[in-house]
């Protein structure tokens, strides 16, 4: 933990809590935070579920652009959001405003995902350029099928809590108090005696994604996103998802990720996002 990530205790529930303003971007503090936390929760035999959640007007709308100019330090994002996936204790996200990009991926990475009925979530990074690269490409199509993965990253737009909950993203929209209702719905997994539930084994359906809808949604990029080549960097690691095991479709993420993140595209439109 540090002062930015820290964790509060309640009878048998940890809260990790992030706070870092304006928008609790993730940074290397974060990140090192985030993994003590988990690392110190998970060796706690008091401790029955984990909550994971963020001070402040949102929950974690992305990595922080500012690192992206350097190789990232570490821990890096997988490293990170395997130790949370691999805590022995149910990992639940509450999500409030925003849960954009790495925010997302994180709750991905986490057993169970509730949110406030009015937050909003996406996988924005095709606007920049980029891929969604912190596990997105293939804990995503594990959760809700290769198909609606596809087609929710190269949207672009973050979709509402409740479009959320109707693809499979979240498991619970919460109506009023985002803390209170997501406690209630940790004690009935708790009381039903619910353990972990890791997307990354989960089985990706293929239903629906085949070279028809392929080329229809390439098609689609190339009007939206101005012929950029981060929509098939995006399509090049759902196959890998569909395809390969879930290390080896992480591995191949990375080196995609690392390419998209470096090119000639991704740092024109950063500029343009800082201008």
């Amino acid at each position: 933990m540090n002062d930015i990530v820290t964790v509060e205790v309640t009878d048998d529930i940890a809260l990790v809590i992030i706070s870092n303003p304006p928008v609790n971007a993730i940074n290397q503090k974060v990140r090192l935070g985030l993994m003590t936390a988990f690392q110190t929760v998970d060796q706690d035999n008091n401790i029955r579920a984990v909550v994971l959640k963020c001070a402040g007007r949102t929950f974690m709308a992305g990595a922080d652009i500012k690192e992206f100019d350097e190789p990232i330090a570490d821990p890096g994002y997988h490293e990170v959001f395997r130790v949370i996936e691999n805590c022995s204790k149910p990992v639940i996200a509450a999500m409030h405003g925003t849960a954009l990009g790495a925010g997302l991926e994180a709750a991905l990475a986490c057993h169970y995902r509730c949110a406030v009925k009015n937050a909003h979530m996406g996988l924005p990074e095709v606007s920049l350029g980029i891929i969604p690269g912190a596990g997105g490409s293939q804990r995503l199509p594990r959760l809700i099928g290769a198909k609606a993965a596809l087609e929710f990253i190269l949207g672009v737009v973050p979709v509402s809590a409740t479009e959320a909950y109707k693809i499979g993203i979240l498991d619970r929209v919460i109506e009023e108090d985002l803390m209170e209702g997501t406690l209630e719905y940790v004690g009935s997994l708790l009381a039903d005696g619910v353990g972990p539930r890791k997307v990354s084994e989960m089985l990706v359906d293929k239903s629906g994604y085949g070279e028809e809808f392929l080329v229809d949604a390439r098609k689609l990029s190339a009007r939206r996103l101005r012929g950029q080549n981060a929509p098939n960097l995006v399509i090049e690691a759902i196959n890998n998802a569909v395809n390969l095991p879930f290390e080896e479709g992480i591995r191949k993420e990375k080196i995609i990720g690392d390419k998209a993140l470096v090119s000639k595209e991704a740092k024109a439109l950063r500029d343009i996002f800082f201008s």
